[in-house]
Parts: structure tokens; C-alpha cells; sequence
């Protein structure tokens, strides 16, 4: 599932209180109390077994990587490149199945409405056909898919997983990039490092020192109506992906960049639109049963979601 990262705005009790007690003769007063009111910001309220949604995503993977590669008594260096560029649109009802202790989805029904999907440009054959089953269930970091009762073949799964994928038993949204306490509009508060540090590890390696800052842009409507704006940037150093048997390697250099934004109604009704981009960057070099290797690498993932709550 395209985890929606929900935001709920409620106004304080004593600010509500001040503003009720204001007159037409106290206008300006009024104002200032409005323009510090502080709001609770979350963006992970617990789910509910059965709540229904449907959704939008469109997503987009690059990937360029050089390997240069020395072997013993072949003093010429060999280049290999590999490239990939993968893209998809997929539209699709869904209901949430099973949530984890913290509230979180764990188990996500999808009914396929509409996708395309291109690797290298090239469109991806046996796409399933509108109106298939899909199940995407998580256990800690890893999420199998299932299309029609039987498991989702690498080509698709994988995009899939990508877009559909649910949320932790460990970690959430709010917990990594939520406010401490309540905050006014234009008011900014740090990323929980040393959780997004482990969320990392467990998802896609090591990573030595992770830091960055959310933001409440704006609100706009009253009630049921109302819609927060968040935006973030979180920069990564030190990234260090999972290696193959035999690999060893040493990173020379490597840093990342984490764009978050999204429009969130207050309630568990209405449109939400989130999306992220990421950019990471590698230099390495290393062994591999004594060939020589130096590796250059480069990625990026963008992520854009429509999520509907009826």
C-alpha cells in the first residue's frame, strides 16, 4: 500500500478558548492568537481492518552504475555499465487486511483498475489485466505480493512492492518524521536520526549519519474541510548497501537527499497527495575473489500518490 502519511490538525483548547472570547472590537487581537496558534501534527493515526481507500501512483527508478573491474595478470581495466530506468502507473481500490500493534497497515487488498509500466523503455510484458487481485502483506521489512492467489512474478512484484509496499511493526511515519509537540504554520522540526538510521539498515543498508527537518507550509479549510501542507529535506551520508557473498569494499565516498511533501486532509476522508524523490550517490572500490573493482554509482526514485478516502 502507498502508505498515506496522514497529518491531523487540531486546534489547542486554549487557543480555541481565547478566540471564542474575542469581540468585534478585538479583531487584531484575535489575529495574533491565530497566527501562533499551535497545531498537533500526525502523520501516522492508527488504521482500521476494513477502512477502504483508492489510489493514484505514479513512480520512476533510475539506476546508472559503472564497475570497473582489474583482473590478476591483466593489467587493462574492463568497464561494465549498468543501466536501468524503470516507470509505472497504476491505479487501484484497496482495503486494509490486517495493521501492526502501532497502527500501521500489514496486510493490504488491491483491486487493479489501471496499469502501464516500462523497464528501459521498454513496455513490461504480462502486466496483469484490470480487475486482478493483489495482496501485498508485510513481515518487519520484507513484503510479498501475491496476484490472483499466486505469487507475483520478479518483473511485476517488484514494482509493485515499490508502490504498494505497507507499513513497519517498528517504526512510522510519525515516529521518524513527526513533530515532538504541537507547532505553528512556518514552523519546522528535525527528523528522528537515529530511528530513520535502523529503518534504513533493515531496509536498504547501512547508513552512517542521516539529518534533516519537516515543515507545516500551510492549512487551508476549517473542520472536515481543513488540509495541511508538510514538506522536508533529509540528507544521508555514509551509505553502504547489503554486499553478495565473496564482495569486500570499501566506500570512498557516498551521500544521499530526501524530498518529502504532501497535502493531508484532517480526517480519515477526502484526497491526499504525498510524494517523494531521492537521490543517492556512490563511490567505492573493492575485491572479488582478487579481481580489483571500482564502483561508480548513481539512483533515483520519484513517487507521486493520490490517495482517496471515501
Amino acid at each position: 500500500m502507498p502508505t498515506p502519511s496522514r497529518l491531523s490538525v487540531l486546534a489547542s483548547a486554549l487557543t480555541l478558548l481565547a478566540l471564542a472570547g474575542c469581540s468585534k472590537s478585538n479583531e487584531g487581537s484575535a489575529a495574533a492568537a491565530a497566527s501562533t496558534a499551535k497545531y498537533t501534527v500526525d502523520l501516522s493515526p492508527p488504521y482500521k481492518v476494513g477502512q477502504k481507500f483508492s489510489v493514484a501512483t505514479d513512480l520512476s527508478n533510475t539506476q546508472h552504475t559503472t564497475i570497473v573491474v582489474t583482473l590478476p595478470g591483466m593489467p587493462t581495466p574492463q568497464a561494465q555499465k549498468q543501466d536501468s530506468e524503470t516507470a509505472a502507473h497504476i491505479e487501484a481500490d484497496g482495503e486494509i487486511l490486517g495493521i501492526f500493534p502501532n497502527g500501521s497497515p500489514q496486510k493490504v487488498a488491491l483491486t487493479l483498475k489501471n496499469i502501464t509500466a516500462t523497464l528501459n523503455k521498454a513496455a513490461v510484458a504480462n502486466l496483469p489485466a484490470p480487475g486482478a487481485k493483489i495482496i501485498v502483506e508485510k513481515s518487519g521489512a520484507s513484503a510479498t505480493v501475491s496476484m490472483d492467489g499466486q505469487p507475483a512474478a520478479d518483473s511485476i512484484g517488484r514494482i509493485l512492492r515499490d508502490i504498494f509496499d505497507t507499513g513497519n511493526d517498528k517504526y512510522t511515519d510519525q515516529t521518524m518524521f513527526g513533530a515532538k509537540s504541537p507547532v505553528a504554520v512556518g514552523d519546522s522540526w528535525p527528523v528522528d536520526s537515529t530511528l530513520l538510521i535502523a529503518s534504513f539498515k533493515e531496509g536498504i543498508g547501512d547508513v552512517s549519519n542521516i539529518a534533516g527537518t519537516m515543515k507545516l507550509t500551510s492549512l487551508t479549510g476549517t473542520g472536515d474541510s481543513q488540509v495541511a501542507t508538510v514538506s522536508g529535506d533529509v540528507k544521508i551520508d555514509g551509505f553502504k548497501p547489503p554486499l553478495p557473498p565473496g564482495v569486500t569494499m570499501t566506500v570512498d565516498s557516498s551521500s544521499g537527499v530526501l524530498h518529502v511533501e504532501g497535502a493531508i486532509p484532517a480526517m480519515d476522508k477526502g484526497t491526499e497527495k504525498e510524494s517523494h524523490s531521492m537521490t543517492i550517490k556512490m563511490e567505492a572500490h573493492g575485491d572479488q575473489q582478487g579481481a580489483q573493482l571500482k564502483i561508480s554509482t548513481s539512483g533515483e526514485q520519484k513517487k507521486t500518490s493520490v490517495i482517496t478516502f471515501p
